[in-house]
Parts: structure tokens; C-alpha cells; sequence
């Protein structure tokens, strides 16, 4: 039997190409994502399927253009975020194809409405926020359908704890792990 190939998917909010050093000359020091860069597969062709949040985060997520997938604005409360329930998503594709599958930081692609959140979109396992915003130190987050409220820990080393949490529990099984930071988010 063919070993299968893990994924880990890491997204940095409103990070741009040149925000890493080792594509802005030596302007931005940035040792250990150079690092991921190196040792990592890197897209260097990749362009966002829309300049706002949720409808980017749907596009890829589902490979389809942002207002197919009924993601056409950031609004939550609106409703505008969701991908649309017809949709299938990278989870969805991993977990038939055997894998654990594992959402830790931002969704943003439906709240509000447990149809739309991560655990009914293919995701075995969440922990972070529906919404589109969080506090980095006041945080509240949803770790599958329990939201359990901050401790003052800054936020992107809360869910770096979870990332390292899922992979060693799943370092002999086949997984897809998305990682959605909202650094460096505003």
C-alpha cells in the first residue's frame, strides 16, 4: 500500500508575497517561513481568487470562482460568507480520500449557522472562530462545537499549539491540516 502524502495548508491573513524575506531582497527578516519555503512546496504562481476574505478563503477552498460558491462578501451576519451547502471542499475531498482532516485559526465561510462551519464542511476537528475577526488576546475559540474563552495568550501561538497537538496525534495517519492564521491581520 502507497504511503499517503500529508498536506498542511498554512494561510496568513492579508499576508503579502514581499512580506517574506526570502522574496523582498533581504528587506523583511523572516528565518523560519524562509525555511518553510525551502523545505516546502511553494506557490509562486498563486493569485487570490478575490480581494476580500471570504470569498478568497471559498475559492480556495472549493477551486471554483468566489461567486459560485455563494461566498460574495465578508458579512456574517448577513449571511454572505457561507459557501453555499452544494459545495464540496478540500475537507470533504481529503476526508473520502481517507484522511484526517483538521481546521485550526480562521473559517470565515459561514457562521452563525452550524450547517456552515467547519465540522459540516469536512473538517474532522476545529479549533478557532467562525467570524472574520479576533481578538489576538481576548479571544473566544470554538474547539468543534465548545467555545471556551481566552486566557491572555496571544492567539497565533494558541492555534500553533493546536497545529503541533493534531499533527502528533495524527503523525501515523494520512491528514490534511489547514492552518488559517489571522496574523497579520489587523
Amino acid at each position: 500500500m502507497e504511503k499517503k502524502t500529508n498536506v498542511l495548508l498554512i494561510v496568513a491573513d492579508d499576508m503579502g508575497y514581499g512580506d517574506l524575506g526570502v522574496f523582498s531582497e533581504g528587506r523583511v527578516w523572516t528565518p523560519n517561513l524562509d525555511r518553510l519555503v525551502a523545505e516546502g512546496v511553494c506557490m509562486q504562481q498563486h493569485y487570490s481568487g478575490s480581494p476580500i476574505c471570504s470569498p478568497a478563503r471559498a475559492a480556495l477552498l472549493t477551486g471554483r470562482y468566489p461567486h459560485r460558491t455563494g461566498a460574495v462578501g465578508q458579512f456574517e451576519i448577513y449571511g454572505l460568507d457561507r459557501i453555499a451547502l452544494r459545495e464540496v471542499t478540500l475537507a470533504d475531498m481529503f476526508k473520502t480520500a481517507g484522511y484526517a482532516t483538521g481546521l485550526i485559526g480562521k473559517w470565515h465561510n459561514g457562521a452563525l449557522d452550524a450547517r456552515f462551519e467547519p465540522n459540516a464542511r469536512g473538517f474532522d476537528e476545529f479549533a478557532g472562530f467562525c467570524g472574520g475577526w479576533s481578538d489576538y488576546y481576548e479571544w473566544h475559540l470554538q474547539t468543534n462545537t465548545t467555545i471556551n474563552k481566552g486566557n491572555g495568550r496571544y492567539l497565533t501561538d494558541v492555534l500553533t499549539d493546536h497545529a503541533r497537538d493534531f499533527l502528533v496525534r495524527h503523525n501515523t495517519d494520512p491528514f490534511f491540516l489547514m492552518l488559517t492564521y489571522s496574523a497579520p491581520h489587523s
